[in-house]
């Protein structure tokens, strides 16, 4: 899918002990949050279960959750 900062989408991570946990959910280009590239159907998949979206960038807005 391309890097983080190239894709529509990217989801920041923690460690945890049984490997990354997600943190929250960017929109591709937000500079707020690192992250991996993720696509729309994960974003909004990860959101809905209550990974924090972004404040700065609030995603959920274009993948119509808000």
């Amino acid at each position: 899918m391309g890097t983080a900062a190239s894709a529509a989408w990217k989801v920041q991570t923690r460690r945890g002990r049984n490997g990354p946990v997600p943190i929250s959910v960017h929109v591709g280009a937000c500079t707020m949050g690192q992250g991996r590239a993720i696509s729309r159907d994960e974003a909004r998949r990860l959101i809905t279960e209550g990974v924090e979206a972004c404040q700065f960038c609030s995603p959920e807005n274009p993948l119509g959750l808000g």
